[in-house]
């Protein structure tokens, strides 16, 4: 099992883009925020694997995010897809996982976002997804 935390608000890749004009194209690209934390996500991403994981394994990130000024979950909240789309992105760019398809990551089960007033970070876990999980899993489907 490898656990890091990401401190600071994580935003999300989509909702946070910018339009920009190349060669007459306008093309969205990630926002100077999501740029930034994917910049500094990087250092907390230790020790990195010898070599990018390339076998099944289940992700679970658990996402703090700030209450608003009134101490109230925010009208509109984050999309988790979202989130977990950007965190996949960073995972694959500092080189912790190949790829982020359905052969490398089989489950995002339990994670999640919680608000607080406190810390804002991001929790990752990835745990190994062994044959016997892969088996078991086959069995209940059947």
């Amino acid at each position: 099992m490898i656990q890091y935390t990401i401190p600071n608000r994580a935003p999300t890749k989509k909702n946070s883009q910018r339009l920009v004009n190349i060669k007459g194209r306008t093309v969205p690209i990630p926002s100077k925020a999501y740029k930034t934390y994917e910049a500094q996500a990087g250092q907390y991403l230790r020790p990195l694997p010898e070599k990018p994981i390339d076998t099944p394994v289940e992700l679970c990130c658990i996402y703090f995010m700030p209450l608003t000024k009134k101490g109230e979950q925010p009208k509109n909240p984050p999309d988790l897809v979202n989130l977990l789309e950007a965190t996949q992105d960073i995972l694959i760019k500092y080189g912790v996982l190949a790829d982020d398809n359905s052969n490398i990551i089989r489950s995002v089960d339990g994670s999640r976002v919680y608000y607080t007033s406190g810390e804002l970070s991001t929790i990752i876990t990835i745990r190994e997804i062994d044959n016997e999980d892969e088996d078991r899993t086959r069995s209940e489907s059947d």
